[in-house]
């Protein structure tokens, strides 16, 4: 389950999506974790196939079944302006999980 290609980060005035990239193979289930400088600020499951523990960095910031096998939107937050933010995503398939991010600036 290598990954290929990081996640897409993109900015509309109201959301912050971050579409999923390429893994080696297709996932059954996906997880994406927006990180907001260095805080995890929620982590969304594509289904609850992928158990917990495999993200521990997730913490309590869990929100499962708010993605898609594609990608995920979280509310953009005024806060966040002109700060950097991170899309972790971890892929699972066939016994196997891939996890590689990507990092963006967010438009004042």
């Amino acid at each position: 389950m290598a990954p290929e290609v990081a996640p897409v980060i993109k900015f509309t005035s109201a959301q912050v999506t971050c579409s999923l990239g390429k893994y080696s193979q297709t996932p059954a289930s996906v997880v994406y974790t927006l990180v907001v400088g260095e805080d995890a600020v929620s982590t969304h499951f594509s289904n609850t196939m992928i158990p917990t523990w495999l993200v521990p960095w997730a913490g309590k910031t869990i929100d499962f079944g708010n993605a898609t096998s594609v990608s995920a939107t979280w509310d953009l937050q005024s806060a966040w302006k002109g700060k950097t933010v991170s899309c972790l995503t971890l892929a699972y398939a066939n016994y196997a999980t891939g996890s590689i991010s990507s990092s963006a600036v967010v438009p004042s």
